[in-house]
Protein backbone atom coordinates (compact mmCIF):
# COMPACT_ATOMS: atom_id res chain seq x y z
CA UNK A 1 0.00 0.00 0.00
CA UNK A 2 2.85 2.57 0.54
CA UNK A 3 4.19 1.97 -2.36
CA UNK A 4 1.19 2.78 -4.31
CA UNK A 5 0.82 5.96 -2.47
CA UNK A 6 3.66 7.02 -3.10
CA UNK A 7 3.50 6.42 -6.86
CA UNK A 8 -0.05 8.44 -6.38
CA UNK A 9 1.92 11.51 -4.96
CA UNK A 10 4.75 11.24 -7.46
CA UNK A 11 2.27 11.15 -10.07
CA UNK A 12 0.21 13.86 -9.20
CA UNK A 13 3.07 16.09 -9.04
CA UNK A 14 5.03 15.43 -12.16
CA UNK A 15 2.15 15.91 -13.80
CA UNK A 16 0.96 19.36 -12.49
CA UNK A 17 1.50 21.99 -14.67
CA UNK A 18 2.23 24.24 -11.62
CA UNK A 19 4.79 22.16 -9.62
CA UNK A 20 6.18 19.42 -11.69
CA UNK A 21 9.62 21.31 -12.82
CA UNK A 22 10.17 21.81 -8.76
CA UNK A 23 8.60 18.68 -7.86
CA UNK A 24 12.12 16.25 -6.76
CA UNK A 25 10.69 13.10 -4.84
CA UNK A 26 7.15 11.86 -2.43
CA UNK A 27 8.00 9.58 0.59
CA UNK A 28 5.19 8.35 2.84
CA UNK A 29 6.61 8.08 6.47
CA UNK A 30 3.33 6.85 8.14
CA UNK A 31 0.14 5.23 7.36
CA UNK A 32 -2.82 4.72 9.29
CA UNK A 33 -5.75 2.53 8.42
CA UNK A 34 -7.15 3.07 11.18
CA UNK A 35 -8.36 6.75 10.94
CA UNK A 36 -7.25 7.15 7.75
CA UNK A 37 -4.32 9.04 8.04
CA UNK A 38 -1.05 9.41 5.59
CA UNK A 39 2.01 11.32 6.82
CA UNK A 40 4.32 11.79 3.45
CA UNK A 41 7.20 14.10 2.82
CA UNK A 42 7.47 16.20 -0.58
CA UNK A 43 10.75 17.61 -1.44
CA UNK A 44 10.83 20.77 -4.18
CA UNK A 45 13.52 22.34 -5.42
CA UNK A 46 12.82 25.81 -5.48
CA UNK A 47 14.59 29.20 -5.78
CA UNK A 48 15.05 30.54 -2.86
CA UNK A 49 15.97 33.94 -3.27
CA UNK A 50 12.41 34.78 -4.24
CA UNK A 51 10.03 35.04 -1.45
CA UNK A 52 7.31 35.70 -3.63
CA UNK A 53 7.96 32.30 -5.28
CA UNK A 54 7.49 30.54 -1.41
CA UNK A 55 4.37 32.73 -0.50
CA UNK A 56 2.50 32.20 -3.72
CA UNK A 57 3.72 28.88 -5.49
CA UNK A 58 4.51 26.90 -2.35
CA UNK A 59 1.26 27.87 -0.76
CA UNK A 60 -0.34 25.57 1.13
CA UNK A 61 -3.86 26.15 -0.48
CA UNK A 62 -1.66 25.25 -3.49
CA UNK A 63 -0.04 21.67 -2.54
CA UNK A 64 -2.89 20.94 -1.19
CA UNK A 65 -5.40 21.61 -4.21
CA UNK A 66 -3.23 19.84 -6.79
CA UNK A 67 -4.13 16.78 -4.74
CA UNK A 68 -7.64 17.48 -4.49
CA UNK A 69 -7.97 18.57 -8.17
CA UNK A 70 -6.11 15.10 -8.76
CA UNK A 71 -8.75 13.26 -6.79
CA UNK A 72 -11.34 14.59 -8.22
CA UNK A 73 -10.32 14.33 -11.68
CA UNK A 74 -9.90 10.46 -11.08
CA UNK A 75 -13.19 10.24 -9.46
CA UNK A 76 -12.34 9.14 -6.48
CA UNK A 77 -15.27 10.25 -4.30
CA UNK A 78 -13.78 9.03 -0.68
CA UNK A 79 -11.14 11.41 -1.16
CA UNK A 80 -13.61 14.53 -0.73
CA UNK A 81 -12.76 15.09 2.94
CA UNK A 82 -9.07 15.32 2.12
CA UNK A 83 -7.38 17.63 4.82
CA UNK A 84 -4.39 19.19 5.37
CA UNK A 85 -3.18 20.00 9.57
CA UNK A 86 -1.76 23.48 8.99
CA UNK A 87 1.05 22.45 11.72
CA UNK A 88 1.93 20.21 9.68
CA UNK A 89 3.24 22.24 6.66
CA UNK A 90 7.02 22.65 6.93
CA UNK A 91 9.25 24.54 4.54
CA UNK A 92 13.01 23.80 5.01
CA UNK A 93 15.70 25.75 3.07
Amino acid sequence: MHHLLTERLTDTYRQSPSLSRFFTSADILDFSVENATVTYHLQFGVPSEDDDFMKYMMSEELVLGIMRQSFHDKNISTCESLGLDPESLLLYE
